[in-house]
């Protein structure tokens, strides 16, 4: 009851070490198995208080991770280990150095069991009971009863680490929100700033500009951390999928260190592309692929400083294309390392950190590798020392050197682009906004207008339906979540005038709910296409230009 009676691992740890001594042992020793396989000691007790401080000295010697040390055969078998007697080699084989050796040999050890701390089968380490008494040796029977101490102590071992999981979860939920506050309370904060100083007339147009250009980057920071949690949420609950087809690797990268380019430029930084895999070519999603190296390179972007570099190299290892993404700058520290890739976890989430972000790219750069049968690890020397990620990801063999010669090719091929046709006019369209939000409605509007349609707005859809008599349009956009009736009433409704009135309208989902789910939900009611906000306005443009010429 006194060790069940503490949730704290540490105090937990202590007192198991403390219950043996002195009835059961001389000396007792807790060693724990941790999550990357080390075995940490984390708790030694003497009854003999006066040789305290040679005891203490076995805490720098936990057992080596590929030594034959007795604890390691213990915690891999999960079986107790008896030295009714000490073979006289036995300290020097199990010592790590010379003082180590020394320490052992001050105690005096006579006798030793080593008994597995597990719960239904799984080790969580091991208890080590000494008697360095001439009086005690150890027989079966101590080693039935220490196992039962043993399995009564690992129950509160684990319901202390279990503890200590769920208070660091907390802990970490708490970061996360303040983080999280914080990057978005920063960009609205300039936002608003300038949209109050630009209600200003006599404004020159140089800090008109300024103030548009601040508007425009902070605003596109918010869709980045919005895109991101959705992002992870459709990760966590398995609704992401892929659209797999042949890609060449090299492309993605150079187009992601083409768009990268004046960033790096502008700080200062060379970024280097070691190209060894030119026709490289994979199976997978490009833009997911394209998304996980921008991750990377940005990532090394954002924690190298002025004067730095990053060297991005392809090869091919195995059946694998192999990219390294490396870097100059802060690295990343020893303690952080296994925790880089776990969601909302940064090195630093504290108010003093110089850099921002939610801490989930690097989470979705893994969740994105694994998709495509791929890995990715991260290694540094710790701080200021830098850091090299490495994307592994399973070349095809099924494609045969013709086939992958004509997918380079196709894929090489300049195309069509968006970006290269004229500017897309919706000359004389009428269109009907159905909006609840006054100031989304108005600046849909203005978008519209300004593409030449004629534009009729609405606030529910109520009046929506009264609109389609008087304003005849051509197509409609209307938001999803409004009060009263929503965006499928509105197109359940529009369905049966439709079928009185012999007329087919076209309309296009405009919303805030982004899932694949409510995609596929807005496609189902009726919605020719499924747009989020916040909407590029060429991009709303183009697509009811592309339904309407359809």
């Amino acid at each position: 009851s006194l060790v069940l009676s503490s949730l704290d691992y540490s105090t937990t740890l202590t007192r198991v070490a403390q219950l043996a001594v002195p009835h059961f042992a001389d000396i007792c020793i807790v060693d724990i198995l941790q999550e990357d396989g080390i075995i940490a000691r984390v708790a030694v007790a003497d009854a003999d208080e006066s040789r305290n401080d040679i005891t203490q000295r076995l805490l720098s010697y936990s057992p080596e991770t590929e030594s034959e040390h007795p604890a390691q055969k213990v915690i891999r078998n999960n079986q107790s280990q008896l030295l009714a007697e000490l073979p006289p080699s036995f300290l020097e084989v199990n010592s790590q150095d010379g003082a180590h050796l020394e320490t052992l040999q001050q105690l005096g050890i006579q006798s030793a069991m080593l008994v597995p701390l597990s719960t239904d089968g799984h080790s969580l380490g091991v208890m080590t009971f000494l008697s360095t008494s001439e009086a005690r040796r150890y027989d079966p029977l101590d080693v039935t009863l220490a196992e039962d101490l043993a399995r009564r102590c690992a129950l509160a071992v684990e319901n202390a680490r279990l503890h200590r999981k769920t208070v660091d979860a907390l802990r970490a939920r708490d970061e996360f929100l303040a983080v999280l506050s914080h990057e978005l309370r920063s960009p609205l904060t300039s936002i608003l700033g300038w949209v109050q100083i630009l209600q200003d007339e006599n404004l020159e147009k140089e800090i008109l500009a300024q103030g548009l250009g601040v508007i425009e980057r902070n605003t596109r920071v918010q869709v980045q951390l919005i895109q991101e949690l959705l992002e992870v949420s459709r990760i966590i609950t398995g609704r992401l999928k892929l659209d797999m087809a042949p890609v060449l690797v090299s492309e993605v990268i150079g187009n992601v260190l083409e768009t990268m380019a004046p960033t790096a430029q502008a700080k200062g930084v060379e970024m280097i592309f070691e190209n060894r895999a030119d026709t490289a070519l994979i199976l997978g999603d490009e833009p997911r692929l394209q998304q996980v190296f921008w991750n990377l390179v940005s990532n090394a972007l954002k924690f190298t400083p002025k004067a730095g570099q990053i060297e991005v190299s392809l090869s091919k290892a195995d059946e694998f294309v192999v990219v390294n993404v490396k870097d100059s700058g802060e690295g990343i520290p020893k303690d952080f390392l296994p925790y880089v890739f776990d969601r909302f976890r940064q090195a630093n989430s504290t108010s003093t950190r110089q850099h921002g972000g939610l801490g989930l790219g690097l989470a979705i750069v893994r969740n994105l590798a694994e998709m495509h049968g791929g890995s990715v690890t991260a290694q540094s020397e710790g701080e200021s020392q830098g850091a090299t990620f490495t994307v592994r990801l399973p070349l095809r063999p099924t494609l045969t050197e013709v086939e992958s010669s004509e997918a380079v090719a196709n894929l090489s091929s300049p195309g069509d682009s968006s970006e290269n046709s004229p500017t897309t006019s919706l000359n004389g369209v009428r269109v009907l906004v159905v909006e609840d939000g006054d100031d989304a409605r108005e600046v849909l509007k203005a978008i519209l207008q300004r593409a030449g349609a004629v534009v009729y707005g609405v606030a529910s859809v109520d009046a929506a339906l009264e609109a389609l008599e008087k304003s005849h349009p051509d197509i409609i956009v209307s938001d999803i979540g409004m009060p009263d009736k929503d965006g499928y009433a509105l197109m359940q409704q529009l369905k049966e005038w439709e079928l009185t009135s012999d007329i087919r309208i076209p309309a296009i989902a405009l919303t805030a709910y982004a899932s694949d789910q409510d995609r596929l939900k807005a496609l189902s009611a009726g919605f020719r296409a499924h747009l989020t906000k916040p909407i590029e306005p060429s991009l709303l443009v183009t697509t009811l230009a592309d339904i309407l010429s359809g």
